[in-house]
């Protein structure tokens, strides 16, 4: 990644898929001393995103323009450039044997549109994602215990949870019938979706009701998509277009490292992928040896 005006973390969540644009948002990754703040951050990801929506879902986290999912959601967990799993939505979770969790949830936390983030909203997001993504399969029950406290039903002891409750498809949304949730766009990020042409440019605004005062550090994110283009991304970058590049080729860096006034910027910590590995009788990866 390349960037002029700001250090730019790209910190991988719980999958390949989970980049956040984390200097901006959190004061643990902001650089020594106190930020400036206002203004606006343009770049653009070379990263092909094969399930980028369109007119009718583009603002759905699913499909959501270059992988931006958390610049305008939350998760009720995240999971940090040390691979260690922290709250985020949730304040605590607790299991007494692995397969019943409880998660209680931040109170205060507003949706973009000024409605109060509740267990209902948590319960609506969860159904809707039981259906649509394997990370979500093995919830078999949840339910609501109290305005900001959920429990759920796996169908089988999971002692790492946590760590799929981090996973970047499994945003908050405004509870909705399965077949519009998420579709407006609205979550309780630091950002908000104001404009969107589907897999050219997506434009943000800081959320000023935002649950982490103090943050986001800029007023605006626009983000152009560059799949497949990397030297017409580059080009923009020396021409100013851009303030960042996310995705550079390796192999350009030394070209790239003679440049003045940029810095080049490396991901903590690697990709991470949820495998499931089949263990029914005869399976080789009963032995845990080859797990």
């Amino acid at each position: 990644m390349t960037c002029t005006r700001r250090r730019l973390l790209a910190a991988a969540a719980a999958t390949a898929t989970g980049l956040t644009l984390r200097e901006l948002l959190w004061p643990e990754a902001a650089e020594a001393g106190t930020p400036k703040t206002g203004g606006k951050f343009v770049y653009t990801n070379t990263y092909p995103n094969n399930y980028m929506g369109d007119a009718h879902n583009g603002r759905h986290p699913y499909y959501l323009l270059d992988l931006n999912t958390r610049s305008a959601f939350n998760g009720l967990a995240y999971v940090n450039e040390k691979l260690e799993v922290e709250p985020e939505l949730a304040t605590s979770w607790q299991s007494d044997d692995q397969k019943v969790w409880e998660i209680a949830l931040r109170e205060g936390v507003q949706f973009h549109d000024g409605r109060d983030m509740t267990a209902d909203d948590v319960v609506s997001s969860f159904l809707f994602h039981q259906q649509k993504t394997g990370f979500a399969k093995q919830i078999v029950k949840i339910e609501k215990i109290g305005s900001h406290k959920v429990r759920m039903h796996l169908d089988e002891p999971n002692s790492e949870f946590a760590y799929i409750l981090g996973e970047y498809q499994l945003m908050v949304m405004p509870a909705a019938p399965i077949d519009k949730i998420g579709l407006d766009g609205i979550g309780t990020g630091p950002f908000r979706i104001v404009e969107l042409d589907p897999k050219r440019r997506l434009i943000m605004e800081k959320n000023a009701q935002y649950w982490r005062k103090g943050y986001p550090f800029v007023d605006r994110l626009e983000v152009a998509s560059s799949p497949g283009r990397m030297e017409s991304a580059l080009n923009g970058f020396r021409g100013g277009l851009f303030d960042a590049v996310l995705g550079v080729d390796p192999g350009l860096l030394p070209d790239l490292e003679r440049m003045g006034s940029m810095r080049i910027d490396f991901s903590d910590a690697g990709d991470q992928a949820l495998m499931i590995l089949p263990k029914y009788e005869g399976s080789v990866f009963n032995d845990k040896r080859i797990r």
